[in-house]
């Protein structure tokens, strides 16, 4: 092997640990944010369900707004739902390749498993770049619905807070 080739596999194996590495960090947070959306949310219904308080009491402007803001916030929880999701198949299955769980799956005889095993083995470096580019796909697919979910969130909250100073104010 040359050493050029040393130094590329080095690297695909270098950027492949922290993509898998990076990819724990987002699920984490997704869960994270996941469980703290549940917590507010449940705080929001308790206040409902114990009578203290109702949407029926706001005039129907204000009502509209908060009908909105709980849009907002259930799309928030639905994005971080899809961000946790597990993604198991490729978007397109290579032929005879083995690189991921994914792949055995897909292989309906044990002759086209061992085929396909046998191929990967004799390209290996291959299987490498080829869960570098799984992987990545599928962490920046999930910082994408946490950074939708995030801006959901944050437009849910902003309209609660309007919300409560027009209450407040007894609009």
């Amino acid at each position: 092997m040359s050493r050029q080739r040393r130094a590329q596999s080095a690297l695909v194996e270098s950027l492949l640990r922290e993509a898998r590495e990076e990819l724990g960090r987002a699920d984490n947070k997704a869960s994270i944010l996941l469980a703290a959306s549940g917590v507010v949310v449940g705080a929001l219904i308790a206040a409902v369900l114990a009578g203290s308080w109702s949407p029926s009491e706001l005039s129907v402007l204000t009502a509209y707004i908060w009908w909105v803001a709980c849009g907002f916030l259930v799309a928030g929880i639905a994005l971080l739902g899809v961000a946790i999701y597990p993604r198991t198949r490729r978007a397109s299955k290579l032929p005879d390749f083995v690189a991921y769980f994914g792949d055995v799956v897909v292989l309906s005889r044990r002759t086209d498993l061992e085929r396909a095993l046998a191929k990967t083995a004799r390209g290996l470096g291959d299987r490498d770049v080829d869960q570098l580019e799984l992987i990545s796909g599928i962490v920046s697919t999930k910082y994408n619905y946490l950074r939708l979910a995030l801006i959901a969130f944050a437009l849910g909250a902003a309209l609660l807070v309007t919300v409560a100073v027009a209450s407040a104010a007894g609009l």
